[in-house]
C-alpha cells in the first residue's frame, strides 16, 4: 500500500478519547486538546487514532483550503495495511469536516493518480507498512517524515 507525502506537511495524530479528542503533534511531542473543527465525531469510537498530515490544498478559484489527509489508522492495532485502509475508509463518517482520507493502493496507480496534479505539492511517495511506519525510496531530506521516523 502506497500513499504520498505532501510537501512541508506536519504530522498529526487525531485520538478519539471518552472526554473528547486530543492532537498529538509528532514535531514538536505535544498533546493538543482538538479544536471544535477537528473533533472527531460522537460516533468514534474511544481509543481510535488517525495519522493525518497538514496540507493547504490551492483552489481553482486560486483561494486556499487547509486540511488534515488522514493517512493511516494508528490505533486500533491492524498488522497489515490493506485491511488498516479498509477499515479506515469504513470510519470517514466519523470524521470531521476537515478530514479527508487519503487513497492509498497499488505503486503504479498512485503515480499516475499524482502525476495528474494535485492541489498542495507532493514530496514523494511512502509504503504503508506497520503502524506508524512510512518507508520511502529514495531517502528525502523532509522534516515531517524524518519527525515521525524518529518517532517509532
Amino acid at each position: 500500500m502506497v500513499t504520498w507525502l505532501a510537501s512541508s506537511a506536519r504530522f498529526l495524530t487525531l485520538i478519539k478519547t471518552s472526554t473528547g479528542t486530543r492532537v498529538y503533534d509528532h514535531a514538536d511531542d505535544m498533546l493538543y486538546y482538538a479544536n471544535p473543527n477537528t473533533e472527531l465525531l460522537r460516533d468514534c469510537p474511544d481509543g481510535h487514532a488517525f495519522l493525518c498530515q497538514t496540507v493547504c490544498d490551492t483552489m481553482p478559484d486560486g483561494s486556499s483550503v487547509p486540511r488534515l489527509l488522514v493517512m493511516d489508522l494508528v490505533h486500533p492495532c491492524i498488522e497489515c495495511p490493506r485491511l488498516r485502509g479498509s477499515t479506515l475508509r469504513a470510519l470517514t463518517p466519523v470524521l470531521p469536516h476537515v478530514c479527508h482520507v487519503q487513497w492509498a493502493g497499488d505503486k503504479l496507480a498512485l503515480e499516475r493518480f499524482v502525476s495528474q496534479g494535485m492541489p498542495h505539492e507532493v514530496e514523494g511517495l511512502v509504503a504503508l507498512r506497520r503502524q506508524l511506519q512510512l518507508v520511502r525510496d529514495p531517502v528525502g531530506t523532509n522534516g515531517a517524515l524524518n519527525a515521525l521516523v524518529e518517532f517509532i
